[in-house]
């Protein structure tokens, strides 16, 4: 079965706090025994909220797909998640849109989903 891969906790909070505040269908909640958990953030009329309109320990958990989406529309960052012919593992490269590379991660992820959130978490943290 294919299903949608959200952004992680932690990399959900960074994005709060680099100013993403897109409509997004999910969200973490941050209760207060410490263990965020991923919930449906739909209302009644079926409308979704941005990081703006939720609470302090709440954070929208967008796709992996829409954060890269965001950066690259907002940021000019490119992330390109690349697969070694030899042993199919993951790595990523990350562009600005000037064409130069800031980063070639040389940690190798088993899955696309897991080379996307650390290159996300990487384009946070070190280019915005």
């Amino acid at each position: 079965m294919i299903t949608e891969d959200y952004v992680s906790f932690e990399t959900a909070r960074l994005l709060k706090e680099k100013g993403f505040d897109c409509s997004c269908e999910h969200q973490y909640i941050n209760c207060s025994s410490g263990h965020p958990f991923l919930t449906d953030i739909r209302d009644d009329a079926g409308c979704y909220y941005k990081n703006s309109e939720i609470g302090e320990d709440e954070y929208s958990a967008p796709t992996l797909q829409m954060v890269m989406k965001w950066l690259r529309e907002v940021h000019n960052l490119f992330i390109e998640p690349k697969i070694s012919k030899n042993t199919f593992l993951w790595g990523y490269r990350v562009s600005i849109s000037n064409g130069s590379t800031r980063c070639i991660h040389a940690n190798i992820f088993n899955k696309y989903e897991e080379a996307c959130e650390s290159a996300i978490k990487y384009a946070l943290e070190n280019l915005i």
